[in-house]
């Protein structure tokens, strides 16, 4: 389950929308709200990226599984962006890898992410199996995503919306 705070902090940590987007679809549920949650207020007058987080994030402090939601979206957002050309696998690879910590992602630790590259750095084609263990976490987020983007996006949905 993914609370929108949370899919809205991962979308501008990752870069996946940078800040004129991420404002940009602030305003447009402020402008659909009868009464605009002051968070989304609060994105929407955000001068740089650290703002838009610390806003999203102050709406969900008691949420149970931030940290392991937060890297798990995040690497699948930093997947995405991969798989649509806007980095290297190289990029890929140190971004996962330097994101996982062993206490909030489960599977792959930041020693087999460290494995990784250096094969990679050897030559070594890594994109397929890069592939097979991360494009199901590409996926979630691409469903956060899709999710958070749709048009019948309204504010009764904004307090209590959740993602499987």
């Amino acid at each position: 389950m993914f609370q929108l705070p949370i899919i809205v902090s991962s979308v501008v940590d990752s870069y996946y929308l940078d800040l004129h987007e991420i404002i940009a679809w602030a305003d447009k549920l402020i402008m659909k709200a009868e009464k605009p949650q002051m968070w989304l207020i609060d994105i929407s007058l955000s001068k740089n990226k650290y703002g838009v987080i610390s806003f999203a994030q102050s709406v969900f402090i008691h949420y149970e599984n931030i940290e392991y939601d937060l890297i798990n979206l995040e690497i699948g957002f930093w997947y995405l962006r991969y798989l649509e050309g806007k980095i290297s696998l190289e990029e890929f690879v140190t971004l996962a890898g330097s994101a996982m910590d062993g206490s909030y992602f489960k599977g792959k630790t930041i020693e087999d992410m460290a494995v990784l590259y250096e094969r990679w750095r050897k030559g070594e084609d890594i994109e397929g199996e890069v592939h097979s263990f991360f494009n199901s976490y590409a996926e979630t987020s691409r469903q956060c995503y899709d999710y958070m983007m749709r048009d019948g996006l309204h504010e009764r949905e904004i307090e209590i919306i959740e993602i499987r």
